[in-house]
């Protein structure tokens, strides 16, 4: 007999709530849950319309089992009940396991002090308890979180920042996973403006090796708040936890429960190891489409959006063929990391009125990386006239002897074209410093190997160019205390202004 998927159940429910509501939601829920329990895949019935009430009374997620086509349905979603997510693969486990910090690492075969862990596929979720940093304006301390993809007792990958050492205190859960791919696809999610609260479209976790395809996100444009009010905001549309091997393919994302002042996100990755995303488009003018933490190598491919990021604690990023665009000029559309390690990678670029990096200074976290533009284009404009900014260096006042030295990244650029757009667009900077809040030396940044090929301008005076540098009211193009000996190498048809 070959396998049903629930298309007739969930056209049968289709038809018994036309309607929709609070009972077809219901109705999906049992279908669903049936599925789940059976180990099922589900398919729906193709190209339907389902208005659906999130249930004051049970608003928890809809679980889902392996694959999950919804067939080009789209979801009409009115939620007056509670902030909730409508689907969920995975959810969090705790089985505790003592490993020695010095195995967690690539290649270290680990069995946990009494062999609590076998030879099937695992995910070992780590975390520090030794406070990694605290964020300005809050009180809480960060802490770190790694995730490590564990075959035949081998570890496959390494952290973000080794935990040997004498001030990690890593604890560790683990979760037996499938090696085979979990599918999450043809989807239109529609939240209606009827909403009072936050409806996400999915939350993964703890999960290995799954595919989101072919999903179109519709959120009203709330517009920026008077004030005195607070919109709806918290967005976590597409919620990843603790997972690893996952893929988002032909993603459209128009707006987010966010504004300006009030964060909210179409995508948030939290603590994910190996993530490829390819064709995205994401707009919302007011707040980056992603927040992530804990993330350990990024691929974007093919994407129009306006923020990759991770606000804490990373390693290794590429993003190839991508347009950056900041549509509404805001200063809070950027390209963000603090906390960063390894290489970040922009290849065949276009930067339309962006920041390609903001090194943010709220973690007091500037740690040793490389930065590499390859063939990329700036469109220059008088908001957004670097590479790379951080507010403020700030005081030394981590307790982590990681975080101790300020590090500012290698910056090697090949092939870079520079469009100035307007006649007021007057000076460009590589790296750029906004406040004089620390004047210690300078860690790391050894290398500034600069390729411009290409400079256009409106105005009429040729545009200052500085390499890097402080530059407030005080400080003005202030150079940095390198630590290191500067390897550099200009090639450029305009002449350069600072350390260089």
């Amino acid at each position: 007999m070959l396998p049903s998927y629930y298309t007739n159940e969930i056209l049968n429910a289709i038809l018994l709530y036309p309607n929709g509501g609070v009972e077809l939601y219901n109705a999906l829920k049992s279908i669903h849950f049936m599925a789940y329990g059976n180990g099922d895949s589900v398919k729906y019935p193709q190209h339907k319309t389902l208005k659906i009430t999130i249930n004051p009374n049970s608003p928890g997620p809809i679980p889902l089992s392996l694959n999950t086509d919804f067939n080009y349905c789209k979801f009409e979603v009115t939620n007056t009940a509670a902030e909730t997510t409508l689907f969920s693969l995975g959810e969090a486990t705790n089985n505790s396991v003592s490993i020695e910090k010095s195995q967690l690492r690539k290649n270290e075969k680990v069995y946990g002090s009494n062999h609590e862990l076998n030879d099937k596929p695992k995910l070992l979720i780590v975390e520090d308890n030794s406070p990694w940093t605290v964020r300005t304006g809050y009180s809480d301390p960060v802490k770190r979180r790694d995730i490590f993809f564990v075959v035949d007792n081998q570890i496959q990958n390494d952290p973000i920042a080794t935990y040997n050492n004498n001030y990690s205190l890593p604890t560790c859960n683990y979760v037996d996973v499938s090696t085979e791919q979990k599918t999450f696809k043809n989807i239109v999610f529609e939240r209606t403006s009827d909403s009072t609260y936050v409806t996400n479209l999915l939350s993964v976790r703890e999960q290995y090796n799954v595919l989101i395809e072919s999903v179109s996100i519709l959120t009203p444009d709330q517009g920026e708040p008077a004030s005195g009010v607070t919109p709806i905001h918290n967005d976590k549309c597409i919620n990843i936890n603790d997972s690893a091997k996952i893929e988002l393919r032909n993603i459209t994302i128009d707006y987010t429960y966010s504004s300006i002042n009030y964060y909210g996100y179409g995508i948030r990755l939290l603590n994910v190891w190996d993530c490829k995303i390819s064709h995205l488009t994401a707009h919302n003018p007011r707040k980056g489409v992603m927040g992530n933490e804990n993330l350990n190598g990024l691929k974007v491919e093919d994407s129009v959006l306006n923020r990759v990021d991770v606000h804490c604690y990373g390693r290794d990023i590429i993003c190839a063929n991508c347009t950056f665009k900041n549509t509404s000029n805001n200063y809070h559309i950027y390209n963000r990391v603090s906390s960063f390690y390894g290489r970040l990678v922009f290849v065949d670029c276009l930067f339309d009125e962006f920041l390609p990096l903001r090194i943010d200074s709220e973690y007091n976290a500037f740690t040793p990386f490389d930065l590499i533009l390859d063939n990329c284009t700036l469109n220059v404009s008088s908001s957004h006239k670097s590479i790379v900014n951080t507010p403020i260096l700030g005081p030394t006042n981590t307790t982590r002897p990681e975080l101790a030295e300020k590090c500012l990244p290698n910056i090697i650029i090949k092939n870079l074209k520079l469009h100035f757009l307007r006649q007021t667009d007057t000076e460009f900077y590589f790296l750029r410093i906004y406040e004089y809040g620390y004047s210690g030396s300078i860690h790391y940044m050894n290398t500034f190997v600069v390729d411009v090929n290409e400079i256009t301008q409106a105005a009429i005076n040729p545009v200052t160019i500085y390499d890097f540098c402080y530059t407030d009211q005080v400080h003005v193009n202030t150079p940095l205390n390198l630590v290191e000996p500067l390897r550099q190498n200009i090639n450029m048809i305009r002449h350069i202004v600072g350390n260089s």
